[in-house]
């Protein structure tokens, strides 16, 4: 079994300078940095690390409908329905196991854990904007 590598928080910082303040690409972090990619955007993620505006994508997933199947695996999308029962449960104190249970189907807490990470972000994005 191999070790596990280890992002620092100075090495976190370093990152989140040269997306925020440098404009680089997630690719020449992630080099820089000497992680993977998939590391780098975790972390941005976590910590409310935004795609500077000038460089952001209109989401193709907007045209999807709510269940797909992509690489072989059927991908469940969040309806708005689903995303407001999400926050308001959050909001009354709910834990995200709980809610996970609550939705229909059910999901997994880490999946709600993610999401919620997911609706902050949006909802910075429309004060800021």
């Amino acid at each position: 079994m191999t070790r596990r590598r280890t992002i620092t928080p100075d090495q976190i910082a370093t990152a989140i300078d040269m997306r925020e303040n440098k404009g680089q690409s997630l690719r020449t972090i992630a080099a820089t940095i000497g992680v993977s990619l998939g590391s780098i955007q975790w972390q941005f993620f976590r910590a409310g690390v935004d795609t500077p505006p000038k460089f952001r994508k209109s989401s193709p997933s907007a045209d999807r409908p709510l269940e797909y199947v992509r690489n072989g695996r059927v991908v469940r999308r969040f309806s708005p329905d689903q995303d407001r029962m999400i926050e308001s449960m959050s909001l009354d104190g709910k834990g995200i196991t709980e809610i996970g249970r609550a939705l229909t189907p059910p999901r997994h807490a880490h999946t709600i854990a993610t999401r919620l990470l997911f609706l902050a972000r949006r909802d910075a994005r429309a004060d800021g904007d």
